[in-house]
């Protein structure tokens, strides 16, 4: 039995070793293949295919908001619109009371004018 100590050995023996100069990744038919320049331009062009796609994410992404970031400004747009109606409707209620206000004295003052110019008469 061999123990998984001495597999390890002997893997790294056979990479350093004159045995393991033709321990490869590929199959001698794709080794051959990785060699040929059509491949290469291959990889080159799918290479740079794939950075453009990588540049169009991040341009994509540096272009979108952060979804905390969106909702708290959500939340104080809202605050502020809350805030506005509030101070508006207080706003119109002063005027409509300052206005009732205003009329009643017209009124009172119409009437007394009234009142007087009819016991003048």
């Amino acid at each position: 039995m061999v123990s998984f100590g001495n597999a390890v050995h002997a893997v790294q023996y056979a990479q350093v070793s004159d045995a393991g100069k033709e321990l490869r990744w590929f199959c001698e038919p794709c080794y051959q293949e990785t060699l040929n320049p059509v491949w290469e331009d291959k990889v080159m062009e799918r290479l740079t295919k794939l950075a453009q796609q990588m540049s169009h994410i991040e341009q994509t992404l540096d272009t979108k908001a952060d979804t905390a970031t969106v909702s708290t400004v959500e939340e104080m747009v809202k605050g502020l619109e809350t805030k506005i109606c509030v101070e508006y409707n207080a706003t119109v209620k002063s005027l409509e009371k300052q206005m009732s206000r205003e009329m009643q004295d017209m009124r009172a003052t119409m009437t007394g004018e009234l009142a007087s110019s009819d016991s003048v008469s």
